[in-house]
């Protein structure tokens, strides 16, 4: 029988396309897959605010490349809060994705002032025209369940940062809501690991240009097992710090 060995696979779990209308249009599918591949990632995450539109392209430029892309999105709940979700296929992310437009003011996007909201497809680019940076109209605890529903894994996104961060928002972790993992910016990690110790800590590029994939550090997870999604969200759902390496 032969024995598998565990190695560790560097993992980005939160990268934006130029659908985000933070990010640069440089964001392509193509230039994001091709920086990863060159960066050495095992997989990325694609979670753009409030919506996944652009992540089938994604997948589809990581074809027959040694990249896995796991579909997700970064969501604003009411509250004002970013959670990062993911899920391990493209139709339970699209499901979540008919939900938040649902529950999202219908707001022009002011390009000038926000800039371009770019959708990619095989016959063009194309502008997404409603505002999709703004904050939804459902409570953490229900972002939280859907995702629950649909088998997906939530991580609060970037938790110490002033706009938007769970602990900086609302000043804790809400008890009503299984947290497991928690991101964290690299200049807070030792702090935030020692006084979250009972937490997955997690750090990603939150890349809104080709440069922050560069410059930026990401998390890298042991895998004992041939490598999927499943395995990965297995990791992520558990505690599983000693699984984890953040750089």
């Amino acid at each position: 029988m032969k024995m598998k060995h565990s190695r560790y696979y560097p993992i980005d779990f939160h990268i934006h396309t130029a659908l985000s209308s933070c990010a640069d249009n440089e964001m392509s599918p193509k230039n994001i897959v091709n920086c990863a591949l060159e960066l050495g990632l095992k997989a990325i995450a694609i979670t753009d605010h409030n919506s996944c539109l652009n992540v089938r392209s994604v997948i589809n430029e990581a074809k027959k490349k040694d990249l896995i892309v796991i579909p997700g999105m970064e969501i604003e709940s009411k509250e004002g809060v970013h959670i990062l979700t993911f899920f391990d296929n493209v139709n339970s992310c699209e499901k979540m994705q008919q939900y938040i437009h649902s529950k999202m003011p219908k707001v022009k996007n002011n390009i000038d002032y926000f800039g371009n909201q770019l959708v990619f497809h095989s016959e063009g680019v194309k502008e997404f025209p409603n505002l999709l940076t703004q904050s939804t109209e459902i409570s953490l605890f229900d972002i939280c369940e859907k995702v629950n529903d649909l088998d997906g894994v939530y991580i609060p996104a970037h938790i110490q940062r002033r706009h938007n961060g769970l602990v900086s928002v609302l000043g804790f972790l809400p008890e009503n809501i299984e947290f497991i993992t928690l991101e964290i910016a690299k200049r807070n990690y030792e702090e935030y690991k020692n006084e979250y110790n009972n937490y997955n800590i997690i750090i990603n590029s939150d890349a809104h240009r080709l440069t922050d994939l560069y410059q930026r550090p990401t998390a890298a997870f042991e895998i004992k097992e041939d490598f999927s999604i499943e395995v990965v969200f297995n990791i992520l759902s558990n505690f599983n710090s000693d699984r984890i390496k953040s750089f």
